[in-house]
């Protein structure tokens, strides 16, 4: 005797991927606040989680079950590793400055959550909830581009900040600088005293908590050679 199987809704696969997102953001704020970790670890595992979003974007054009014959994963490979090249020149520089530490628990173990994170978006999401049954290869292509530039953009709103919070020797803080000496007075009355790097951290992943929270399983529509294409 058999059982009809449930397949999962499109919008429990959007509840599944807000959740992990949300709870690696929220680890990511705790590591700076009350673990030690130091603000350039997070800016490094941002370039992890870029990197590992790449191989999962690779998974997905491989096993994208609508136009098979359009898979392109070595165009792929080269077009999204060329953000990943450019991505870590800068990260790297702003991260050191920001004072990263190669250890293991602040760096190897937190690149460990990020890769059970999205693991865990591509097992449930991708092959669990069917996404791969009504998804191309080239929409799949085109998914992990706006979280990138999201990125990207933060890395910029990081540099602005830290240069912005530079003040000499015996000089006041003025302009964006005096905005984050303010926080830290009002994070350190809370009981939560942090570094200028570790409040521009902070301020990133809240950005990117936002973005990712209002866009996570919804279309990315985008456009090549005149071809509408989307991720729904």
């Amino acid at each position: 005797m058999t059982h009809p199987v449930e397949t999962p809704s499109r919008p429990v696969g959007r509840r599944r991927e807000i959740g992990l997102a949300l709870a690696l953001n929220l680890v990511f704020v705790a590591g700076v606040l009350f673990w030690g970790w130091p603000a350039g670890n997070v800016l490094l595992l941002f370039w992890v989680e870029n990197v590992l979003m790449g191989v999962g974007t690779l998974v997905r054009i491989l096993t994208a079950e609508v136009e098979p014959q359009t898979r392109r994963p070595f165009f792929f490979t080269l077009h999204y590793g060329a953000f990943c090249l450019v991505h870590l020149v800068f990260v790297s520089i702003l991260s050191f400055w920001m004072g990263a530490e190669l250890t293991v628990g602040a760096l190897l173990v937190p690149a460990l959550l990020v890769l059970v994170r999205h693991a865990a978006d591509l097992v449930t999401v991708w092959f669990g909830a069917g996404a791969r049954h009504r998804t191309s290869p080239m929409q799949a292509f085109v998914q992990p581009y706006p979280r990138m530039l999201v990125l990207h953009v933060t890395t910029i709103l990081a540099w602005a900040l830290m240069l912005g919070s530079f003040t000499f020797p015996g000089g006041k803080p003025t302009g964006l600088g005096a905005l984050v000496a303010r926080l830290r007075e009002l994070l350190a009355a809370l009981g939560a005293p942090v570094t200028s790097a570790g409040l521009v951290v902070i301020v990133l992943v809240l950005v990117k908590m936002v973005f990712e929270a209002t866009t996570a399983g919804r279309p990315v529509r985008w456009t090549i050679g005149g071809r509408p294409l989307t991720t729904d």
